[in-house]
């Protein structure tokens, strides 16, 4: 559910169901570590930059995910937009010094690589493997994690067909490509929407394995209101949009011999008063504002439990700045206001950050 510099797209499957857990880990429980996506990387001017880090450092945030697009920063084979190159070298620098370990996220292929402006997929997985080396060289030991590709699972962001199999050749080759550069970091598989375990799986059948450091998902859940702590199952399984299917994502991995940590590179739910209502094709609704920081709470929690979630991102800081607040799903998954206001589940994730060992 990553936003590009100026849009922000959004979807998300509906099912429910019921499960209790405990409300709020203990002090001490090695829960993940908090983190945010903010808009560093979206076009705002750099007061608003500013704005933006003095506000994530008094939340308590360490660790931030930073998107690149391909398609801004290599218009044409070999040439760099030099303009935002620096903008990316800004936001990572200002981050830092805000005190958040920085994940970069690229995505998006330019027409070149694609074939055409229609299609985000690059035809040769080696042309962005050369972009993620090309990153990892200009920010150096600045950036702490390369996540290749955003939600390749679903079509609006892999036009051509998400595919397993299509997708590990692109991590294959982005892997020995970024550790060439930058052996210490971490690079993450491109986090999937949902908990698609089945993904997963593909991706491992076709060769993933040894091939990233860190497992991303995006739990969101039903509807964009269900809580974290329910779950549904569809023919003796959890469906991959309850928030704890993370799990099943985690057995998976075990399954195939594999014990790498789990990072939600995304994850939260919109106060906006939208219903969703999936007879009348309405997708995702919102959820109030106690509510929200009640989910964030008791999300935090639940990683205390499964202690291979290393590191937790709440999609995203800030209500999305162009939409001034609007009441819609995409414009109110911030936990502060485009003004800069803080909502209930500000306050909430300082506690948590806090208070966490």
């Amino acid at each position: 559910m990553c936003v590009g510099a100026r849009a922000r797209i959004s979807i998300l499957a509906c099912l429910a169901g019921l499960f209790g857990l405990a409300a709020l880990a203990p002090a001490g429980a090695r829960a993940a570590q908090p983190g945010v996506d903010p808009d560093l990387t979206w076009d705002i001017p750099d007061s608003a930059m500013q704005k933006t880090t003095d506000s994530l450092e008094r939340a308590g945030s360490r660790w931030v995910r930073l998107d690149v697009q391909w398609r801004q920063a290599e218009p044409s084979r070999g040439s760099y937009d030099q303009w935002w190159i620096d903008e990316y070298g800004k936001a990572i620098d200002m981050a830092r010094q805000a005190g958040q370990h920085v994940i970069l996220m690229a995505y998006n292929a330019p027409a070149w690589a694609s074939g055409s402006r229609s299609s985000n997929v690059p035809r040769d997985p080696r042309d962005f493997a050369d972009f993620m080396a090309f990153l990892a060289r200009q920010y150096g030991d600045k950036v702490d994690a390369y996540e290749v590709w955003n939600e390749p699972n679903i079509d609006r962001f892999w036009s051509t067909g998400p595919s397993a199999a299509a997708y590990t050749k692109l991590l294959r080759a982005s892997y020995p490509a970024i550790k060439s550069v930058d052996s210490t970091a971490k690079v993450v598989f491109g986090g999937l929407s949902l908990n698609d375990y089945n993904f997963v799986r593909g991706a491992y059948r076709a060769g993933a394995k040894g091939y990233f450091d860190v497992m991303s998902t995006h739990p969101y859940t039903y509807c964009g209101t269900t809580g974290p702590r329910t779950k549904r199952y569809s023919q003796g399984r959890i469906t991959p949009d309850s928030f704890l299917a993370y799990r099943k994502v985690h057995t998976t991995m075990v399954a195939h011999g594999d014990r790498k940590p789990i990072w939600f590179t995304e994850f939260g739910w919109n106060t906006s008063t939208q219903k969703c209502d999936p007879s009348a094709g309405i997708w995702q609704g919102g959820v109030s504002e106690r509510k929200q920081a009640r989910y964030l709470r008791q999300s935090f929690a639940l990683t205390s439990h499964n202690r291979y979630v290393k590191v937790a991102l709440w999609y995203d800081f800030r209500n999305n700045y162009w939409n001034h607040d609007a009441n819609t799903p995409e414009a109110r998954y911030g936990l502060i206001s485009s003004d800069y206001s803080p909502k209930p589940a500000y306050r909430a994730f300082r506690n948590y950050a806090n208070n966490r060992a």
